[in-house]
């Protein structure tokens, strides 16, 4: 990111997510972005990682990584977080399972929609 910045230091992209959770805490993503599309290397987040270790000590008690449909972050992850259960984040889950149930035609579509959406709220395997 540094690198990227002192190339193309016109502008940054800050994200916010809030009100996502009980505590309302905000998350936010600076981020530097060259049109190249640089910005989401691995070696960016590996970085991130690395400076995350130096200041964290507890991070070898983090059970679970969710992440968005982004390959190369989940190998990044799971190779700096190896203890970690990564998982897709739920949102990202249904909307491949909708483009997946939208592939079916007649009678059966409803059927499908309806289990899917049984199976990703499921609250244990029993379930």
């Amino acid at each position: 990111m540094k690198s990227l910045f002192e190339a193309f230091p016109e502008g940054i992209i800050v994200d916010s997510a809030h009100h996502t959770h009980s505590n309302c805490y905000k998350l936010f993503s600076f981020v530097v972005h060259d049109v190249f599309g640089k910005s989401e290397e691995n070696v960016n987040l590996t970085r991130v990682l690395e400076m995350f270790k130096e200041n964290n000590i507890g991070l070898k008690n983090i059970q679970v990584v969710m992440t968005d449909k982004a390959v190369h972050e989940k190998a990044v992850l799971c190779e700096m977080l190896p203890q970690a259960r990564p998982l897709l984040c739920q949102w990202h889950v249904i909307t491949w399972l909708k483009k997946q149930a939208a592939r079916y035609v007649g009678a059966g579509k409803a059927d499908v929609k309806s289990l899917l959406s049984i199976l990703v709220y499921a609250k244990s395997t029993e379930e």
